[in-house]
């Protein structure tokens, strides 16, 4: 007697559907937010960026970083994709991106502890509005480049 292909029950139909659902909106969350790391083998001071939208702010976030780099070597560029540096983003301390110079950069940076070395999970919040279309951004230690990437 010849048996047809087994039927799933339907938990089991239930249960496939909901792993296959997980599986897409985990891995779509990990498209979202794209990690960029910049430097060579003989520079080891790089930064990792996650890179993300939060509200009306593109968002920078460390995600790795070395310990020894600190805060006040760190400066900010935003350009647009031609290439030209947008005003007034031209080399920008990051500790000068705070509430009291929001309104001339339009940039803000926040600190997670209170070390004066980059740290884990410390941003800089980007206004979408002041900064239109597709940017590029670069942070540089006392010059060198530690980090740069794109928003759409």
């Amino acid at each position: 007697m010849e048996r047809g292909p087994a039927m799933l029950s339907g938990r089991t139909t239930l249960l496939i559907v909901l792993i296959v659902i997980a599986l897409v909106v985990v891995g779509s969350m990990a498209l979202l937010t794209k990690p960029r790391q910049y430097g060579n083998i003989n520079d080891p001071i790089t930064i990792t960026i996650d890179e993300s939208k939060i509200g009306d702010n593109w968002s920078l976030a460390v995600a790795k970083t070395p310990s020894g780099l600190f805060l006040s070597t760190i400066t900010l560029t935003i350009r647009n994709l031609s290439g030209p540096i947008i005003a007034p983003m031209d080399s920008v301390p990051i500790l000068s991106l705070d509430l009291s110079n929001w309104t001339t950069y339009r940039a803000l940076f926040t600190k997670v502890g209170t070390e004066s070395e980059v740290t884990n999970g410390e941003r800089i919040l980007i206004d979408v509005n002041a900064y239109p279309g597709q940017i590029s951004y670069e942070l540089r230690r006392d010059g060198t480049l530690v980090a740069k990437g794109g928003l759409p």
